[in-house]
Formats: structure tokens, sequence, C-alpha cells
């Protein structure tokens, strides 16, 4: 069976002394890789690469040998062991020189006490290296604590239970409240809350109270700065354990960019509100699912329909419409959602014992994430432009009529605006097709026949002149 392996290096040993030890050593368990040193440059190799566990020197060696192992040991006397072998007439030197308890020696007569020496060492020096892992780990722990610590950007504040004093504190809390050290020496946290608007101690301690009945609470707090300066924070409190102790934990960021973009939204939503509400339009605006969640007061005036037959529902859904109305609304919603742009449908309905004409053009709303989450619609009631537009249509027809059986053409000269209308008879009786002369008064100019354009021009002029 292998024994326990140990790293031993030889400094300047007789080599038959060599051969005895290492024996000693495999009867007594161990299974020795040694090395052989003879200079200062092997033996410091040895010792800072930590290639070996101990060193096994004569101690009747001259001096300047002995002194150069030790002083080349005296950096890693902690971690590796020296025992020297000391001959019977130099014992009581030995004893007298070494150091007790970091070196020790064995006489040469008496190897068989190397093994419970070196086990000893072997046991202790493991129980140092541990615990120097230990310390490491432990000063690693503490590094990485304070650089989080120091380095986040929210403050934190560590409040002793039972006193309330603060015990510890970030450099950002002092930066969110324009302090010093010197100001947080003896710091009144009444000094720094917005008492008039009732955040105070009294409000915090109830805070504390609902973290140690529920765990960490969050909440919002209005906030002076050493300035004046006032701004709002989002914080947690907790009750964390240390050393067997309660202590209370503050994280504390501010948040008054999001506290501004909420009061715009709100000022924004109001403005849109009085808009919609003061608006004889229908104003509605749809969800994701078609659903409405907001619709103004001009749905009941028109349609006879109370708001809430419609909030939080679609037009599916309500289950009053006609299929084929219900379905192009639904697609032009679609489309606006899934495009991105805007639409505008016209259709005609029966409601509220009326024939009603609407022009509904819908908008997209983008939300934080530039996606589209809701739509806008707003819904015209065109119908006395409709029944004009017909009107006028159907009186235009008729005049065509009567002007297609008198076999009369017809041009229009809008003195306002310079439009100039030629009807398919005249353009007919010049030979031409209905659109194949441009609208414009310079095409009655250039048809006219030289002989008659003088007149026919200073007529028109004058007529213009003496128009009442």
């Amino acid at each position: 069976m292998a024994g326990l392996k140990i790293r031993v290096c030889f400094w300047y040993l007789d080599p038959l002394v060599l051969s005895h030890v290492v024996s000693a050593l495999k009867r007594g368990g161990f299974d020795p890789q040694s090395i052989h040193c003879k200079d200062r440059d092997g033996l410091r190799k040895q010792l800072e690469t930590r290639s070996t566990d101990v060193i096994i020197s004569d101690f009747d060696l001259p001096l300047d040998l002995r002194e150069i192992v030790e002083q080349e040991l005296e950096p890693f006397i902690a971690e590796i062991a020296l025992i020297y072998l000391v001959g019977e007439k130099n014992e009581s030197e030995a004893a007298e020189s070494l150091k007790h308890g970091a070196w020790d020696y064995v006489l040469k007569g008496k190897l068989d006490r190397l093994v419970p020496t070196v086990y000893s060492f072997q046991r202790y020096y493991r129980a140092i290296t541990e615990r120097h892992l230990t310390e490491e780990a432990l000063s690693v722990s503490r590094e990485r604590y304070a650089s989080i610590f120091n380095a986040v950007s929210d403050g934190i504040l560590l409040i002793d239970f039972e006193t309330r004093k603060i015990q510890e504190y970030n450099p950002r809390i002092l930066e969110m409240f324009e302090i010093t050290r010197e100001d947080m020496e003896d710091v009144d946290l009444e000094k720094f809350s917005c008492l008039d608007e009732g955040y105070t101690l009294e409000k915090a301690r109830n805070y504390i109270e609902e973290a140690v009945q529920w765990g960490t609470v969050t909440f919002e707090w209005r906030n002076n700065a050493k300035n004046g300066r006032r701004f709002w924070t989002l914080n947690s409190i907790s009750i964390v354990h240390m050393n067997a102790r309660p202590w209370i934990l503050l994280v504390s960021r501010t948040i008054e960019r999001q506290k501004r973009m909420e009061q715009s939204l709100l000022e924004s939503q109001e403005h849109f509100r009085a808009l919609a509400e003061n608006s004889p339009d229908v104003i509605m605006r749809f969800d994701r699912d078609l659903r409405h969640v907001y619709l103004n007061g001009a749905i009941e005036t028109q349609t006879g329909l109370k708001v809430e037959e419609f909030t939080g529902r679609s037009h599916r859904e309500m289950g009053i419409f006609p299929e084929k109305k219900v379905v192009t609304w639904e697609k032009s919603l679609e489309k606006v959602f899934r495009t991105g742009k805007p639409q505008t449908i016209d259709f005609e309905i029966d409601l509220n014992g009326r024939h009603i004409y609407y022009e509904w053009r819908l908008y997209p709303e983008t939300g934080s994430s530039e996606s589209i989450q809701s739509v806008i619609g707003v819904a015209r009631d065109v119908t006395e432009s409709r029944k004009s537009e017909l009107i006028l249509k159907d009186s235009e027809e008729r005049l065509n009529l009567a002007l297609q059986a008198t076999g009369l053409g017809l041009w229009d000269w809008n003195l306002v605006t310079n439009e100039v209308y030629f009807s398919p008879i005249w353009m007919s009786m010049l030979g031409y097709g209905p659109d194949e002369l441009p609208q414009e008064f310079e095409t009655w100019e250039i048809l006219l026949h030289p002989d008659d354009r003088s007149q026919a021009i200073s007529r028109v002029q004058a007529s213009v002149d003496n128009r009442e």
C-alpha cells in the first residue's frame, strides 16, 4: 500500500545519513519524494515554487551553510518545516539555538523519532495552510463586498436595529443627498425627509415593522438634499442578521426621471381626455385584442349606446353590429397594428333610428418599447356632407342630361380658383374626346378661331369687369 506522499528537500546531507532518513520515513508510512540541494539558487527555487514540504539538514554543518538555509527559509517559515539532524555533542547547542515550534531537531542516532516529528509538522503546517486559505478567501470576499458596496448606483445604509443608528453607508448615499462624511457623523434623518408632505419617521418606522413581519418592503419616498432640492427615491427595507444580531438594510434608488415621465404621461392623458370629451367626433382606443379601452361621450349622442356597453369589449363581443361591418372594422384595426400606418375607411350604418355615414380614421399608438400598444379611432359623422355630395351629384347628372338633350356645350371658369370645366358635349362639338383636352383657360384661348379671338376675349374681359 502506498504511503503518505511527502516532498523532502535535503540540504548538504551525507549520502549515508540521507539513505537512513529515507528508510526511516518509509518505515513510518511516508512515501518521500526527495531532492538534494547543494546551492542557494536550487534551494531558493524549491522554496519559491512551493515544491517541498520539509527541509532536512545537518546541524553539524559549517555555520555559513546553516545560515544559508535559515535565511532562505525565513519568508516561508509558516509554510515549510526545517528539521535538523544533530549529533550528540551538539544537542545542547541545537536545543538552545533553534526556534521553538518552527524548527526542530532529531538526534542522528535516534532517527526513529523523525517520523513523529514530521507527522507533527505536517499536521501543523496543514492547519496553517488551511487557515491561510480561509483568511485569503475571507479577504477576497471582503474585497468583493467592499467593491460592490462602493460601486453600485444605489444608495445603501446599514442601520443598527436596536439603536437605529447608521453604521455603514456607501458613497452613493453622499452623492444622492449632496452631503459629506462629516455630515453623516451625527446625521438627523428627519432633515432629509419631506415632513410637510407626510414623509415622517413614524411612517418609516411602520415600513420597518412591515419588513420585520413580512420580509422585504418596497416603497417610494420624498427626500430633501442638503441644498433643499427635493427628489424621489424607490426604497427597499430588509431585516438581515449578522453576528447573531438584526440589522436594517436600506437600499435607495433615485427615480426622478421616472416620476417626470409619469407626470408627463398623466398630463398628456388629461389633455387627451379634455380634448376627447369636448370633441363632437366619436373617439375610441383599442387594445391589441381589438377591445374598447376608452370612448368619449360623443358615442352616446350619436349612437344612443352607452359607453359602458363598449368598454372592455370588441365589436364582435358586443354582438349588435352586422357581421359584414365587424369584419371590415377588424381587418382595418389589425392592419394598423400590423403595419403601424394610419388607415381611413368610410362606412354607413343604421343607429339610433338614423342612417349615418362615417369617416373612420385609425392611428397607431406606440409604447416605451416603440411597439404598437393601442390604436386610436376617430369616427366623424359625415352624413350631412355626404347628403350634400349626393344632391350635388344628382344635380350635375340632371344638368348633363339636359345639356345632352339640347345639344349645348358648356364651359365654366371659376374666377377665384382659376379652375375651368369643359363639358363632354363641348369637347365633342370640337371633335375631341371627353378627357382629351386639359381643363385650363388657355385651352379655350388656343382653340379660338383667329378671326374671332380678339372679339371673344374682349367680351369675356368685359363680362369680368362688369360682374356684380
